[in-house]
């Protein structure tokens, strides 16, 4: 099912993981009304960009990110001694980190890595 995800908790010993099946094109990313635990449905690491997280696309952007579609990346998920998420928001005309002083435009960034699971709020 494309753009599926799913957590997997390993507790006392490495997982392997075999994926099989046919790579097609990957489906645009839609704006919804809820939160969803989705995946980028690629095989190549995408960028908000490149999946079409856009205001244009019927994404919230504002200037606060308690008012605009977020991401939520599991830290654990690249790095397991982390724990937490990162935090990031739609800012107007771009995609940002929540929570810092400086202001990076990430929405060009490869942040979405294949087979990786994430949030995405409202």
């Amino acid at each position: 099912m494309p753009q599926a995800a799913m957590l997997v908790h390993a507790r006392n010993s490495d997982v392997s993981l075999l994926f099989i099946g046919q790579v097609t094109k990957k489906p645009a990313m839609a704006a919804s009304k809820v939160t969803r635990f989705i995946g980028s449905g690629s095989i190549l690491p995408e960028t908000p960009a490149s999946l079409g997280l856009s205001s244009e696309n019927g994404f919230r952007s504002s200037e606060t990110a308690t008012e605009a579609a977020r991401l939520r990346f599991w830290k654990a998920d690249s790095d397991a001694s982390q724990t937490g998420y990162e935090n990031l928001y739609l800012a107007p005309d771009m995609w940002t980190r929540q929570n810092t002083l400086v202001t990076e435009d990430l929405t060009d960034a490869k942040l979405f890595e294949p087979f990786r699971g994430f949030f995405i709020l409202p």
